[in-house]
């Protein structure tokens, strides 16, 4: 089997575009948890913002599974509060069950998986799914970094629906957030904090710190270096 690697950080953090550029230029199979979680392949369409159709098709399941994990566990997070663990085991028992089977297709290819276990005990879930040889790459960067970033990704979810930001946000319920800079202001308080760092009982985990002023090739150099991989050893496609 080839090597496993699992990005994680919050929303903004970077991870799908490190996962994307380990793909690019080492030749990783990047499984994309969030295309995973809006119903899309993966694989094939890692990295891929959904339109409104392909949302309208995501199964029940996955979407009761997505329902799930954030209200019991992002939500709870963000308000400073320990999430269901019930509810973090179930939604990665549903993907790593489907990480492994990809993985078994993909034969020694190397694979790097892309998604937000944001505490320790949500890595150790993932690490006993997935065993002993996965190696974890913590991306954390300054919360107004996150927040921008937000900002931007909710601007290109908007854009593949075919709306505007305003009828973007405006469009689900938010209890008590009933204008636009209400429901604003209250997704950029949820980008508060980061991923719980890396403590030396977590085997082959790194954490990665980004600043505004790092680009990409920056955060997949420091990849690199927490990953032994030489400028040699990648491609250059």
């Amino acid at each position: 089997m080839g090597r496993l690697v699992f990005v994680s950080g919050h929303s903004g953090a970077g991870k799908t575009t490190l996962a994307e550029g380990l793909k690019k230029h080492y030749g990783f199979v990047h499984f994309d948890g969030e295309s995973w979680m809006c119903g899309l392949d993966p694989v094939a369409q890692s990295a891929v913002t959904p339109t409104q159709e392909m949302l309208a098709n995501v199964p029940p399941e996955r979407v009761a599974l997505a329902k799930d994990m954030n209200e019991n566990c992002y939500a709870k997070i963000s308000a400073g509060q320990e999430p269901v663990h019930e509810s973090y085991e179930r939604f990665y028992a549903a993907m790593l069950k489907d990480v492994r089977a990809c993985r078994a297709e993909s034969e020694e290819r190397n694979m790097v998986i892309s998604h937000a276990p944001y505490l320790k005990i949500m890595r150790n879930y993932c690490r006993a799914q997935l065993g002993e040889d996965l190696t974890v790459l913590v991306i954390n960067a300054p919360v107004t970094l996150l927040q921008a970033r937000v900002k931007k990704r909710l601007e290109a979810f908007a854009a593949a629906q075919g709306k505007s930001l305003e009828e973007f946000v405006m469009q689900g319920n938010i209890p008590g957030k009933d204008t636009f800079d209400e429901r604003m202001a209250a997704m950029m308080e949820n980008v508060r904090g980061l991923s719980e760092g890396v403590t030396g009982d977590e085997p082959n985990t790194f954490e990665i710190e980004v600043t505004a002023d790092m680009g990409p090739d920056a955060v997949l150099a420091a990849a690199f270096g927490c990953l032994g991989i030489s400028e040699a050893d990648a491609n250059s496609d």
